[in-house]
Order: structure tokens, then C-alpha cells, then sequence
């Protein structure tokens, strides 16, 4: 039933990410509580939960370690009467979380500004999602995925300055992509920008394929959110240090 599901999923609405069916569910929970003896809605729900999840590229395993995890925290919470209605409303006093010392809970947020970034853009469905620059999500984001999607941070004051010239080949060898662009299948350097006056823009390492730039499983165009402005070739590698004597 899920591998069906996905194929139908996939053919009808494409690389749309998690978000989406998120989005979708929220929806169809509202409905299956004004009707919940409907078991259509109730069908629909635990597609769109399946889709979001598979989307997303959790297994079920995890998802089972993150509920024994949740259960604890429901657990040590008190629920006072009414049950019903609006949880958000209900939950009383916290006990505080408990924060490891090598990720404290006062971190500045300068120093998980780029682990956001690189959160908001690396997802495997090529869904650029919004965040929240939380240091402990964010550390433990990195601890989980540096390995397969964390790519350097690169900082952008080159880019800076390549903006505020209006040459098509700027400072520090910056091209905009309303000029030229690179030949296909050649690797490139390419500036992200997602719009957005939270989200900064991020230069990634990418693939030209004449329509769009491929960035690991993702690919990104030089219209919508996030595009690609500016373009560069890829620096050649220092030459090795050579020992005298």
C-alpha cells in the first residue's frame, strides 16, 4: 500500500517535499474532527503522514525512537481538565529541558546562522523549508547529517560586493546569470539566494545542466525560491607546499 501510494504521489504531484502534505494534513485533521467517524478522512490523514515522512527520508525506526523520546516528555507534563479543545492550552508549567554542555542553550546565534542555512537548503527531497535558528536543533541537525549533507559555509563578502557593481563579471569574479551562463556540465560555484531577509544567501559548489544547477540530489533555477543570482568557476586547488632541502 505504501510503495503504491508513493508511486501515485510521485507521478501526480512530483518533488514537492514535505511540506506540502504537512500542510495538506493539517487540513484533513480539522475535517476528521468535525466528522470523525468518516473513515475516508481518516484514510487520507495517514497518507499525507506517510507521504510527509517518506518525503522527508525518515524511516520507521527513527520515527519509533523519537516517540519513545516524546512519550517520556508527554509523561512528565501535567494535563489538567479540560482534556478536550486546544492542547497548546493546557500543558502547564514545564519541567526545564535539559541541555547538554556541549551545546548550551545561550549560544549566539551567530554561530548557528550557517548550520540554519545549510538545514534549510540540504533536505534529500530538494524542499527548501524555513527554520527556526534554534542551537540545539541545529547542533543536533549537524551531528546527524554533517556526514552526507553539510557542505562549507562559505562566507560572502566577495558576493557583497559583486551585487552593489552593475558589471556583469564582478568583483571577485562573480558572474550574474541574467549575463551568461556556465557551459553544460561544467562545475561551478553558485550563490542561493532564498529572498528572505531571515535566510542569507549560501554559495554552494554545482553542476550546470543547461536548465538548472544540480546541487547534490537538488536542483535549483535562476527564477523562484531559492534561485541562483550569481555564478563563478570553481578556484583551482593550491599548489602543494614543496620542501626546501
Amino acid at each position: 500500500m505504501r510503495r503504491e501510494h508513493a508511486e501515485w504521489s510521485d507521478a501526480t504531484f512530483g518533488d514537492i517535499g514535505p511540506v506540502g502534505p504537512l500542510k495538506h494534513l493539517s487540513k484533513e485533521a480539522l475535517e476528521a474532527a468535525a466528522d470523525p467517524s468518516d473513515p475516508l478522512e481518516w484514510a487520507d490523514m495517514q497518507f499525507l503522514l506517510w507521504d510527509a515522512q517518506r518525503r522527508m527520508g525518515i524511516s520507521d525506526e527513527f520515527i519509533t525512537r523519537a516517540m519513545i523520546e516524546k512519550l517520556e516528555i508527554n509523561k512528565s507534563r501535567q494535563w489538567p481538565e479540560p482534556k478536550e479543545g486546544e492542547p497548546r492550552l493546557h500543558i502547564k508549567e514545564q519541567p526545564a529541558t535539559v541541555v547538554p554542555e556541549e551545546c548550551p542553550a545561550e549560544l549566539p546565534y551567530a554561530q548557528v546562522k550557517a548550520a540554519a542555512d545549510l538545514y534549510a537548503l540540504c533536505w534529500q527531497s530538494g524542499e527548501v523549508v524555513t527554520y527556526t535558528p534554534d542551537p540545539e536543533k541545529a547542533t543536533i541537525w549537524l551531528n546527524n547529517y554533517s556526514g552526507t549533507c553539510v557542505q562549507e559555509y562559505v562566507k560572502l563578502e566577495r558576493l557583497q560586493e559583486a551585487l552593489a557593481g552593475n558589471s556583469p563579471v564582478s568583483p571577485g569574479g562573480w558572474i550574474s546569470c541574467s549575463e551568461r551562463m556556465p557551459d553544460k556540465g561544467q562545475r561551478v560555484l553558485v550563490c542561493v539566494d532564498f529572498d528572505s531577509s531571515t535566510v542569507t544567501p549560501l554559495v554552494k559548489e554545482a553542476e550546470y545542466t543547461s536548465s538548472t544547477f544540480r546541487i547534490g540530489p537538488n536542483t535549483i533555477n535562476t527564477t523562484g525560491k531559492p534561485s541562483v543570482t550569481h555564478w563563478m568557476p570553481v578556484p583551482a586547488a593550491p599548489e602543494p607546499e614543496t620542501m626546501n632541502g
